[in-house]
């Protein structure tokens, strides 16, 4: 199954744990810690990090236009994409 058929089918808000499995593989793939990944991937979403966490946590949900950028953007190859400064 390709990316573009996952994003499809995941139309609705994700589940905390598919947020923190997302995040999970940036940090393995660029070999970062755990607050570095959440900063990474919240610069990349143009968002805070505490949104983030709350979105992993599940004290927030993600809006469903978030999780299609997410993984569009944090499941290229590492350097698809500058690291934000």
């Amino acid at each position: 199954m390709d990316l573009n058929t996952e994003v499809i089918r995941d139309k609705g808000n994700p589940q905390p744990v598919q947020v923190r499995e997302l995040r999970e593989s940036v940090q393995h793939k660029r070999e970062i810690g755990i607050t570095a990944a959440q900063h990474l991937c919240a610069e990349m979403l143009h968002t805070s990090q505490r949104s983030w966490r709350q979105w992993e946590t599940g004290d927030r949900k993600m809006h469903p236009a978030f999780w299609e950028l997410a993984q569009i953007k944090l499941t290229e190859s590492p350097g698809a994409h500058k690291t934000p400064n």
